[in-house]
């Protein structure tokens, strides 16, 4: 070892020596030398050869002794006499060029010289892989593909087992007998439910299979015979008309007149009353409102229409109204129609018959908004505590359409018997009024003096009667101004004497109070 040179130096020197032997061996690698063609010249240098410092380095020391100074300054002149350089294996300058040229080794083909760059060529065996990804690939999908349903799980019902299993929706397989047929033929006891648009739900149980027997040719000798026309119920011809009228009536001119006085005139029996109240009654749409509008408009001498009228399929009556009449002087009348929401099949909808007794008994104030789902209650602004003979209802008169009383629904039909129940226990008269008699038969229409004569009308009217449980006696029919422009002679008759028939039964109602205050001096 030198001792002009530090530690630091040697170990240098001696990584430049490793960084030289490892170049001039992958040099002598190559490209294995080929017959078919020399190989390519080298291509040229695109850039010098690159060094450390931009002064060439030291020159060797003329012998191996002297060392090559470490200090800034230059070197001093090599003596005269030359000696050959040293190998450069024993003493290599301390900073040789990055990459040295190097000769060619004489039993491999020249190869090309190394490309000035900073970092030696990669080997052709080599390839680069491309980097892992930052996260590990999911082993299964992020959303797994949905599982085929489950087998129908049994269930039990007292102790026995079984399956519930859907086979049919109409909704999905279709509306078709076919489709239901396709799917429940032959499937065991099944279960069917339903619906309908007004929210009914509905279904049945059956342990028989369902099977399909339109393909079979019909036994013949099961056919349904022909049936005797003659034992059919056969339906009233509306244009029917008896010769003799089954109700007395007098079309005149004169009866108008004696009608108007006698209505105009009445007074009640109980002298502490000046009017009648008469409260009315119906399903939607049959002509309640309308009844009042045809009254007024024959006391006013032309068609008036006070009263909310028009086709709907819910009430536009929403409040409890008390409509009073006057004479063309303004002369008031004697009578006092309160009409009401329209009656509905459906639960808490329409009217609600709680509602009724408060409306005989007078405790409900004009312009009350009705609540189907919530009857007056006592405690309530519009309820009236203190009531008099003159506030409650002396008469009802049920208004029913004479085309509908063929197809009322049954529970529209429960709730008026469940409202005559309430009627007859406090002893109010009950009458009805069958409307629209001109749109139930052609011949009335035509002529409104045969409503009388039309047998088809006095079915209708034997109908009202047995479903609502009034005597056939107690059931009028009118006609309505819907479509005029002008009042009627005959229609005007029909409406008064109506109106005269709800005076007759409030008077009894009034006998009959008579009769409980004489009980009572007794």
């Amino acid at each position: 070892m030198n001792p002009r040179l530090t530690q630091a130096q040697e170990q240098q020197r001696a990584l430049f020596s490793q960084l030289t032997l490892a170049l001039r061996r992958r040099s002598r690698i190559g490209p294995p030398p080929t017959a078919s063609r020399p190989p390519l010249p080298p291509p040229p240098s695109l850039f010098p050869p690159l060094s450390l410092f931009p002064f060439p380095p030291p020159s060797p020391p003329p012998s191996l002794s002297p060392l090559p100074s470490l200090s800034p300054f230059p070197s001093p002149p090599p003596p005269p006499s030359p000696s050959p350089p040293p190998s450069p294996s024993q003493f290599p300058p301390l900073f040789p060029p990055l990459f040295p040229p190097l000769s060619p080794s004489p039993s491999l083909s020249p190869s090309p010289p190394l490309s000035p760059s900073l970092f030696p060529p990669l080997s052709p065996s080599l390839s680069l892989s491309p980097s892992p990804p930052p996260y590990p690939p999911l082993s299964r999908p992020p959303y797994p593909p949905p599982s085929p349903s489950p087998p129908p799980v049994p269930r039990r019902s007292g102790g026995n087992s079984f399956f519930v299993k859907l086979l049919y929706k109409a909704s999905v397989h279709g509306y078709t007998a076919a489709a239901f047929h396709q799917r429940c033929d032959n499937q065991g006891p099944t279960l069917s439910v339903g619906y309908n648009n007004s929210s009914f739900v509905f279904g049945g149980y059956t342990n028989v299979s369902a099977e399909s027997k339109l393909l079979e040719k019909p036994d013949s000798s099961k056919l349904l015979q022909k049936p005797d026309s003659s034992k059919l119920l056969q339906k009233p011809d509306s244009s029917k008309l008896l010769q003799k009228p089954w109700r007395n009536m007098d079309w005149t001119p004169e009866n108008r007149r004696k009608l108007l006085f006698d209505i105009q005139t009445y007074k009640p029996i109980i002298s502490s009353l000046s009017q009648v109240r008469v409260l009315l009654i119906g399903p939607v749409g049959a002509g309640k409102s309308s009844l009042f509008n045809s009254i007024k408009s024959v006391f006013k001498g032309h068609v008036t229409n006070q009263a909310m009228t028009g086709s709907s399929g819910i009430s536009l009556t929403t409040q409890f109204r008390t409509y009073h009449f006057q004479a063309g002087e303004g002369q008031p009348l004697p009578i006092t129609l309160c009409d009401t929401m329209g009656l509905e099949e459906t639960t808490g909808e329409g009217l609600n018959v709680d509602d009724i007794s408060s409306m005989l008994r007078g405790h409900i104030r004009d312009r009350y908004q009705f609540n189907a789902a919530v009857p007056l209650q006592p405690e309530d602004q519009d309820y009236k505590n203190s009531t008099s003979l003159q506030d409650r209802i002396h008469c009802v008169a049920y208004v029913i359409d004479a085309n509908k009383i063929s197809i009322m629904p049954s529970k529209l039909e429960d709730k008026l018997n469940a409202i005559r129940s309430k009627i007859n226990l406090i002893g109010i008269p009950q009458l009805v009024l069958l409307t629209k008699v001109d749109e139930a038969c052609p011949a009335v229409a035509e002529d409104l003096t045969n409503v009388y004569h039309s047998l088809y009308i006095k079915t209708k009217l034997q109908e009202a009667s047995q479903r609502l449980g009034i005597p056939l006696s107690c059931v009028v029919p009118v006609k309505n101004y819907t479509h005029h422009i002008e009042v009627d002679q005959n229609c005007d008759i029909l409406l008064l004497s109506a109106v005269n028939q709800m005076l007759r039964f409030a008077e009894d109602y009034f006998d009959e109070v008579n009769d409980r205050l004489s009980n009572l001096e007794d």
